[in-house]
């Protein structure tokens, strides 16, 4: 254990997995989330063998990924319940069936359509709060990998 803390500490390796946890993050929005659990599982295992320093961003990077998947859940669940209500709208028969869509020449006569405003209030939550989510996801990583490129590292030994 005391190999592993030297051995991270002198050469700046915890820097490294820092660096590629903040990677890992970003990538998350491309890979459906799979890199951003991968980030934080690397995250959370090195924080224990990291300096001080770089332990703030390993938790930091914990942070990010938590807040993502709130922001994810709860798009995910808007989603959903629009998709539900719309459902019973349409069983219901206040709806328009898809036996009344008329397709002419690649448009669509949406005049028979009903909006449902909880269904509209519901589709715009779900995508605001799901760009709020990928932008996080984006932003969090690129201002860590700013500041622990700014910062010194801590008992890195350093070559003249």
């Amino acid at each position: 254990m005391t190999v592993i803390n030297t051995v991270l500490k002198k050469t700046g390796a915890d820097r490294t997995i820092a660096f590629a946890g903040y990677g890992l993050l970003a990538a998350s929005v491309f890979t459906a989330g799979l890199t951003g659990l991968a980030g934080v599982i690397l995250a959370y295992v090195s924080r224990r063998h990291a300096s001080p320093g770089v332990r703030r961003h390993l938790n930091a990077q914990i942070g990010i990924f938590w807040v993502a998947f709130v922001l994810f859940v709860v798009s995910l669940g808007a989603g959903i319940a629009a998709t539900v209500i719309e459902i019973d709208d349409l069983r219901n028969g206040s709806g328009v069936y898809l036996a009344e869509l008329k397709i002419v020449a690649w448009t669509i006569d949406v005049s028979a359509w009903r909006l449902v405003p909880q269904v509209v209030g519901l589709v715009i939550a779900s995508a605001v709060v799901g760009l709020m989510g990928a932008l996080w996801t984006v932003v969090g990583p690129l201002i860590g990998v700013i500041r622990l490129a700014s910062q010194a590292g801590e008992g890195v030994t350093r070559r003249p």
